[in-house]
C-alpha cells in the first residue's frame, strides 16, 4: 500500500490533481511538468513520517508549497540528529524485528529532501495527500494476489490460457450487465466474482515469469503516461487481433449460454410452482 501525493498549482481543482500532474521522475521536465507532479511513496513510511510529524494525509495534506517546504526543513534538521541504524531501530521494523524490505529510511529521507526542493522551486503549489485506500476518481486497488496451485508457479501455457479463460468469462458477464443493467445485484457479485478471478490470473501470471512489484510499478507509470498522451493502444499485430477476435467471440458464446442457464432454471422454477400448487 502506498500514499498518493500530488504537489499541484492552487487553481487545479484536487478531484483531478492526480490526472494532470505529471510522474514524480519527470518532475521540471519542460511540456511535461506543466502544473506539477505526483508520487506514491509506499505506506512502509508511516512511522517514521509520524515521528517527525510529515505525515502527507494530515500533516502536510492541503498546506500550500512554501509551507510545507518549512516543515521539511525542520523535519530534516531533526532527522538529521539521529542515525540511519537508529531511526531503522524506532521507525522501520516489521512485526518480527526484521527491516522492513521494501523501501528504506536513507530513500525516505531522500523522497524527503526532494519534496522539499520541489515546493521551493514551486512556492504558489499546494500539497494533497491521501491513503491509496481511499477512493479517488480514476483509480483502483489490484490487492494482493497469491498462487493458489504450486504448478502454475513456473511459466508455461497454463498461466495465458488461464488468463484467456478468465478474460472471457469477465467479458461475458460485462455484456450482461450492459444489457440488463447496473441495478441486478446479482449480475454485480459475478462480475466481481469473475473481475478477481481475473485479477488471480494476472498475479500468478506475474509471479510465474518473475515480474515484480517495482516493474509493476514503473510499468504502470508508463501506462498513465500513454494514456494521458494519447498512445495508449497502438497498432495490433495479426496475431493479437485474432486473439482479440477470439477472445470476443467466446465472450460472446459464455453470454449466451449464460442467458440459457437463466432461461433454464426460471422454467425449472416456474414448473416447480406448479408441481405444488
Amino acid at each position: 500500500m502506498s500514499y498518493d501525493i500530488a504537489i499541484v498549482r492552487s487553481d487545479i481543482p484536487d478531484d483531478i490533481a492526480f490526472m494532470v500532474a505529471c510522474d514524480w521522475q519527470d518532475r521540471g521536465l519542460e511540456y511535461l511538468d506543466m502544473v506539477g507532479t505526483s508520487c506514491n511513496p509506499t505506506y512502509n513510511y508511516a512511522r517514521f513520517f509520524q515521528a517527525f510529524h510529515v505525515r502527507p494525509t494530515t500533516d502536510l495534506h492541503g498546506r500550500s508549497a512554501i509551507v510545507v517546504k518549512d516543515m521539511l526543513d525542520d523535519a530534516l534538521k531533526e532527522i538529521g540528529k539521529h542515525s540511519i541504524d537508529e531511526l531503522e531501530r524506532k521507525y522501520f521494523l516489521d512485526n518480527n524485528g526484521k527491516v522492513i524490505s521494501w523501501g528504506s529510511i536513507p530513500n525516505a529521507i531522500q523522497w524527503l529532501r526532494d519534496v522539499r526542493d520541489y515546493c521551493e522551486q514551486n512556492p504558489g503549489y499546494k500539497f494533497i495527500g491521501c491513503d491509496a485506500e481511499i477512493p479517488r476518481h480514476g483509480s483502483a486497488s489490484l490487492g494482493t494476489v497469491r498462487t493458489f496451485s504450486p504448478e502454475y508457479a513456473q511459466p508455461s501455457d497454463r498461466q495465458w490460457r488461464k488468463l484467456l479463460e478468465e478474460t472471457a468469462e469477465l467479458a461475458a458477464v460485462g455484456m450482461d450487465w450492459v444489457a440488463d443493467g447496473t441495478s441486478d445485484k446479482r449480475i454485480y457479485s459475478r462480475l466481481v466474482e469473475e473481475y478477481c478471478d481475473v485479477v488471480e490470473a494476472l498475479g500468478t501470471f506475474a509471479i510465474a515469469y518473475g515480474i515484480t512489484d517495482e516493474d509493476i510499478r514503473k510499468g504502470m507509470g508508463e501506462c498513465e503516461k500513454r494514456f494521458r498522451d494519447g498512445t495508449a493502444g497502438g497498432r495490433k499485430t495479426v496475431e493479437e487481433d485474432t486473439i482479440i477476435d477470439g477472445l470476443a467471440e467466446l465472450s460472446t458464446r459464455l453470454h449466451k449460454v449464460q442467458i440459457l442457464e437463466r432461461k433454464n432454471s426460471s422454467r425449472a422454477m416456474i414448473a416447480n410452482r406448479k408441481e405444488h400448487q
